[in-house]
């Protein structure tokens, strides 16, 4: 059975059930149980995903437990919040309800959330906020409410969250309303109302006094929107972007630290001729060339005030000539976004103060960053430069020479497709050099060898086809991308200089072999993506085998077809691998011990392997004794045996996509810990073979996601009908079987009744005859092993009582003198007969009707079989009939396969009889009959 299942087998447990579920406690267990349209988080059972089920009434999250924390409840068709819509949830303190059709929110309908802290109404229909409805959110400290109808803002409702830090009422038409409200946030930080103004002029509001940042961008505003109650307003970060200011006295009451002014048509140049109105302006963002605005006049006016960064972007600086250089006092420079062809944005005096330069996507051709030819520092403090997406086709000799304390230098998404040995000569503080996304080659042993620094070098996307040994000495390197390539070589050694790397990125090239001796140096690698290549395994090869700190490797999507097969020793070496990708290859073979290497493999990814129908050997996981995660998507899986999934430490089980039609009684058992399991998207039948899954699946403490979602195939009788396996009712297909129980039973014990009669009646003396043996036979054994077997008698003679005469003439012999007296008969003989070296048979036809007789020779005969020593003599007084041995079996078989010795009527034939009979009483290998 399923772990956790307890099959309906006692009427009144079903009774108890039954009042559990008309009767549920106050609190809820929060151990994972399958829900009906929702799933819990695989790190955070108590964060709930809820979206994307086009769920349209929220009696569906009845079933969730009350120790939610959050709930994500997005893009789905409510259309209305209902009172007490959330009352089962009085922990929940994150809650999204966004991109929803909800239009109306009843009162009390956040009832019972005095412990959330995040709401989000964003993409929805609202026009009111209803006052009432946010009464009991006392602890609401971010409400997103961007994108609805809202018309006026009712800001009172909200008093009762005193705690309020972050609002965004934008995309609503607010601009013609009321939000003096505002002013009553007073914990209020954060406000964003973009394009609230809507065509029309906003109405003058208070802001709350300890804002810091504002966002009032996308309204066309020509004036600052606050009352004239409300005096300068001090808030630290402005964006007034995208606006129509065109006067520096619509800003008079500011008082920013950093103010964003793009796309707007202020006379900049009068704005920043007095600064008095911001004292502690720091951070400048212009755009659209300023009107009667030149950059030198900028610089100079903000020149030995605090301002400390400046932006302009889209402001036509083809031709600075150097004015930059009057920016002394700037920390951080953004010109990205700009047509500036030559970089001579610095003259020969240096800009010491000048730490960070962005200059992305700004048409520059070349790396001339002074106008003077001669070589000289004219950034000696710089640490950040990016020149991502600009024309740049070569780098230099020296380009960087005048900014050596470079720290982060970005040449991503150019052109260029050589660099100068003595490019990058100075640059010895420099960590990262990201290089990506160019038209490089070729790299030469000379161009990183000042790098002593650099811990990450990004070559991503460029066109190397062969990387040669000796070219990378970077002693410092952590990170190396390579990915994107057209890499179809690595030839040995080229690491041998990288001792120290950690993550190797040789994605998306063309290598169609790793090899040992490739990556023999790579003995502190913890990462290595090999993602599509065309990499093929063959038996006996080792490659990763010198690999032994890797903990993630990627080998998914090999092509052109992917990896065919994978040997059993291909991951030798990987003793403290953590996480495996072998997605999006089709394998032709899988051998029954290729993760056997990998015992501390915790996650492991197979999406996309389906080359056809598949049935995984039973011994293909049981080497992962750490397996915690395990993704099979689109595996090609047809069936799940008993032990096909022996993992104990599995916690996560993703089996979606695949063409299982049933699955196992005790498929739960082999896997203990087991929280999570998906097998949505697989033909599941509505048929008896599922009835204990579907019962697992509602009662196990596994959670099946969306199990109440998964649909049965139609079949042959029912073509165009299909039904929820969770709304499957297994008593109209399969019969019960409670019945079958009692009566297989029943007719199980009369049979045995039956039997046991007529056995004991027919038999009675096999069996007394085989607990006598058992008994002795168990003391023989015994005796064997503490001292060496010794007989008392030579042989116990077994004779009719109607042949006693010959007896006492012929042998002298009566076998009950030596009987014990007080002792059963039984007991004398089965001991008689063990004590004695041989049994000798005098067999006639009364012998053979005798019932004593008949025990004495099954008891030699139990003998014989025991110790398989040759210890049975048979003597026929007169020829025996073949009908008179049918009912001794056994002694027929005897007599049919060894020889006898026959009582002779001639007295002269009576010597040579008994010099047979002394000398097989005497030789065990003579003429016994055993």
């Amino acid at each position: 059975m399923f772990a956790g299942t307890k099959p309906p087998a006692v009427s009144w447990a079903l009774c108890l059930c039954g009042l559990a579920l008309l009767c549920p406690s106050v609190t809820k267990v929060s151990e994972a149980v399958t829900y009906r349209s929702c799933y819990p988080n695989v790190r955070n059972p108590t964060s709930i995903f809820c979206q994307n089920q086009g769920i349209k009434q929220l009696d569906l999250i009845s079933d969730l437990p009350n120790d939610t924390w959050a709930l994500n409840f997005s893009n789905n068709l409510l259309s209305r919040l209902p009172a007490k819509a959330f009352f089962s949830l009085p922990s929940l303190e994150q809650l999204r309800l966004d991109r929803n059709r909800i239009s109306t929110i009843e009162k009390a309908a956040f009832l019972g959330l005095s412990s959330l802290t995040l709401l989000n109404l964003s993409t929805n229909s609202l026009k009111v906020f209803p006052l009432d409805a946010a009464e009991s959110l006392t602890r609401l400290t971010h409400l997103i409410l961007r994108g609805n109808c809202l018309t006026a803002l009712c800001v009172q409702g909200f008093l009762h969250s005193a705690g309020l830090r972050f609002l965004d009422i934008s995309h609503n038409p607010l601009g013609c309303g009321k939000m003096s409200c505002l002013a009553n946030l007073t914990s209020l930080v954060t406000l964003r109302a973009r394009r609230i103004a809507n065509n029309c002029s906003m109405s003058p509001f208070s802001l709350p006094g300890n804002l810091t940042q504002l966002d009032l961008s996308h309204n066309g505003l020509s004036e600052f929107p606050v009352g004239a109650s409300g005096g300068p307003v001090s808030i630290r970060d402005v964006d007034l972007s995208h606006n129509d200011f065109s006067s520096p006295k619509a800003l008079a009451d500011l008082r920013p630290a950093s103010l964003d002014l793009r796309n707007n048509s202020i006379n900049v140049a009068q704005l920043l001729l007095d600064l008095s109105w911001a004292p502690g302006l720091q951070r400048v963002s212009l755009s659209r060339r300023p009107k009667s605005a030149s950059i030198r006049r900028i610089c100079e006016s903000l020149a030995g005030r605090r301002a400390t960064a400046l932006k302009l972007t889209d402001v036509d600086i083809a031709h600075p000539g150097g004015d930059f250089q009057h920016c002394s006092s700037l920390q951080h420079l953004d010109v990205s976004g700009n047509r500036i062809k030559n970089p001579t944005l610095f003259s020969r005096e240096p800009l010491r103060s000048l730490r960070t330069l962005h200059m992305a996507n700004s048409h520059l051709a070349s790396l001339q960053f002074c106008n003077d030819s001669r070589a000289h520092v004219s950034l000696p403090n710089l640490t950040f430069l990016s020149l991502l997406g600009n024309h740049v086709y070569n780098v230099p000799d020296n380009a960087f020479s005048g900014m050596c304390q470079l720290e982060f230098l970005s040449l991503e998404e150019n052109r260029i497709s050589y660099i100068g040995t003595t490019a990058f000569s100075c640059l010895g503080q420099l960590s990262e050099l990201v290089l990506s996304g160019n038209a490089i080659t070729s790299l030469y042993n000379a161009t990183f060898q000042n790098l002593h620094s650099l811990k990450a070098l990004r070559l991503r996307n460029n066109l190397l086809t062969v990387l040669f040994a000796g070219i990378l000495r970077l002693p410092s390197l952590l990170k190396l991308d390579l990915g994107g390539n057209k890499l179809q070589s690595v030839q040995n050694g080229s690491f041998q200089d990288l001792p120290n790397i950690t993550d190797l990125y040789l994605d998306r090239n063309q290598l169609q072999t790793v090899t040992r001796a490739m990556l023999l140096d790579l003995r502190q690698l913890q990462v290595l993506d090999l993602v599509s290549n065309n990499l093929r395994f063959s038996a006996k090869e080792e490659p990763f085998g010198d690999l032994a700190s890797l903990r993630s490797l990627k080998l998914s999507r090999q092509e052109p077809h992917g990896i065919r097969n994978l040997p059993g020793d291909v991951f030798t070496g990987l003793g403290k691998l953590r996480q495996l990708d072998l997605s999006s290859n089709k394998l032709y073979s899988l051998s029954n011990l290729f993760l056997s290497p990998l015992p501390n493999l915790v996650h492991l990814k197979m999406t996309d392997m389906c080359n056809g129908i598949v049935t995984l050997p039973n011994t293909t996981f049981s080497f992962l004794s750490n397996l915690t995660v395990l993704i099979m998507e689109n595996f090609g899986l047809a069936e799940v045996r008993d032990k096909s999934f022996q993992i104990p430490t599995l916690r996560d089980l993703v089996l979606t996509n695949n063409m299982l039609q049933t699955i196992p009684d005790d498929f739960g058992k082999s896997m203990p810990r087991l929280r999570y399991l998906d097998v949505r998207f697989n033909p599941l039948a509505c048929t008896c073979a599922n009835k204990n899954f579907k019962l697992w699946a509602l009662t196990s403490t596994v959670h099946v996601i969306l199990f109440y979602n998964i649909t049965c195939p139609s079949t042959s009788a029912t073509p165009n009908h299909t039904e929820l396996l969770a709304n499957w009712n297994p008593d109209r297909v399969c019969p019960d079987q409670t019945g079958l129980w009692a009566f297989s039973l029943s007719v199980a014990l009369v049979l045995a009744m039956l039997v046991g009669g007529l056995g004991y009646g027919k038999g009675r003396w096999y069996i007394l005859y085989a607990y006598y043996t058992l008994r002795i036979g168990l003391k023989e054994t015994q005796l064997r092993k503490t001292r060496p077997k010794k007989h008392r008698y030579d042989a116990f003679v077994s004779y009719c009582s109607q042949d006693e005469e010959w007896v006492f003439k012929e042998l002298l012999c009566l076998h009950h003198r030596d009987f014990e007296p007080g002792k059963t008969i039984v007991s004398n003989i089965v001991e008689a007969i063990y004590s004695s070296r041989k049994t000798l048979c005098l067999v006639s036809p009364q012998y053979l009707s005798s019932t004593w007789c008949s025990m004495e020779v099954q008891v030699a005969l139990y003998r014989l079989f025991d110790e398989k020593n040759d210890l049975l003599v048979l003597v026929f007084l007169e020829p025996p009939p073949a009908w008179a041995l049918s009912s001794f079996h056994r002694l027929g078989r005897v007599v049919r396969r060894r020889t006898y010795l026959e009582w002779p009527q001639e007295p002269r034939q009576q010597p040579f009889f008994w010099a047979r009979l002394r000398l097989a009483l005497q030789l065990p290998e003579s003429l016994s009959l055993v």
